[in-house]
């Protein structure tokens, strides 16, 4: 059989063919133009990755030949898909067999009224239409994977009344068999690693976070990730703590923001910017830091940052609630709590005390993610091609 992973946002389904290929399962990626470059499959690792990047956006959706998205779909007996692709599997009168929410796809995308432009009558026509089969794409779904997530997803989700079977499992978003002695196998490839190095030589303790700045001009709250709550709770660690630094990415709306507040609270010494970069280059980086830092606003169990921390072997601090996630895992990956300012900085002050128990904390997680994601996820899909 033939099977099509279609979109890869967040990086999300090349970690999923690379999995299914090494069990002998012909799959062809595709690519979405809608996603940035660095999340094309290049951008994941140092490796080529074979996949095929598509046309299909919101401008083409009505003039796009329902002939040629058939031709295009009939060689795949199943087809997994993300972001825009449910619109365009359901105008070419197939059922995508397993849809994976990246987020946007789900709690936007599907709704008119959030993705219309306004004043513009021709482009608002083609973003009905295309909200309209999009919404239609979800709910027809054979299968959605999604774990539990928090009331702000579960409510998106459930308004679309989808008819397919949900899994409450999330889809590995990171190939972990790669991160095996991965500085030494791809130091010399990497384009950032002399730049971590030096910040690591210069700091005893160092904090990492990725995620976009996205905490003062957004749209609503539902986007924010509270990196000012963090940015608010290492200023107290490092007056304290000579030798901390903290790394961020000049990634999100609110990066000027975020470097006025770090001047304003005079740690812009103790801050390092790095440049937006690939997967494969952070990954690079996430091998210097003793904590990685995930979303302060809302909680969420699985998300980019979360997977790539926990098969990093590394210390993960974000907002979790464990009451909507207890009854779907016998055990949560370890990690430091944290939805304040006061609580970031409590985890950071402990992690700092504590930097002995950090690489053991790290390898809990390594173990997690292997047993409850890998091991534990990737059979129940393939029990899908035959079902």
């Amino acid at each position: 059989m033939r099977i099509a992973c279609i979109g890869n946002m967040n990086n999300a389904l090349s970690p999923l063919k690379r999995y299914l290929s090494d069990l002998g399962y012909n799959v062809d990626l595709f690519v979405l133009p809608q996603e940035p470059d660095h999340f094309k499959p290049g951008a994941d690792s140092f490796e080529p990755v074979d996949y095929t990047l598509l046309d299909w956006h919101y401008e083409n959706f009505l003039t796009y030949s329902k002939q040629k998205l058939q031709q295009l779909l009939a060689p795949y007996s199943f087809i997994i898909c993300q972001g825009i692709a449910p619109a365009y599997i359901h105008k070419a009168g197939r059922k995508a067999d397993l849809f994976i929410p990246y987020g946007g796809d789900m709690y936007r995308l599907p709704h008119f009224k959030k993705i219309r432009v306004k004043g513009n009558i021709k482009k608002n026509i083609k973003r009905f239409f295309i909200a309209r089969a999009q919404k239609n794409g979800i709910r027809k779904a054979h299968h959605i994977l999604m774990e539990e997530s928090n009331p702000f997803f579960e409510d998106y989700l459930n308004a679309l009344h989808p008819q397919g079977e949900r899994i409450k499992l999330a889809s590995p978003q990171i190939y972990i068999e790669q991160y095996t002695n991965y500085i030494s196998k791809y130091a010399a490839k990497s384009v950032y690693f002399d730049a971590f190095s030096q910040i690591s030589n210069k700091h005893a303790f160092i904090v990492f976070q990725h995620a976009r700045q996205m905490w003062k001009d957004i749209p609503d709250h539902s986007y924010s990730k509270g990196n000012d709550l963090l940015i608010k709770a290492f200023a107290r660690l490092v007056k304290q703590h000579a030798g901390a630094a903290l790394i961020l990415f000049e990634y999100g709306n609110d990066v000027n923001n975020s470097k006025e507040l770090i001047a304003s609270l005079g740690i812009t010494d103790a801050v390092y910017w790095m440049p937006l970069m690939p997967r494969k280059e952070i990954m690079m980086g996430m091998g210097i830091a003793d904590v990685v830092v995930g979303e302060l606003t809302h909680s969420y169990f699985s998300y980019g940052v979360v997977h790539e921390t926990l098969a990093a072997g590394k210390v993960l601090m974000h907002k979790r609630t464990d009451e909507l996630y207890k009854d779907y895992y016998t055990e949560l990956y370890p990690m430091l709590h944290a939805d304040s300012e006061e609580t970031a900085y409590e985890k950071l002050e402990w992690a700092f005390q504590h930097r002995n128990e950090l690489n053991e904390m790290g390898i809990r997680g390594k173990n997690w993610i292997r047993k409850n994601v890998v091991e534990s996820v990737i059979p129940k899909i393939t029990a899908l091609f035959t079902a």
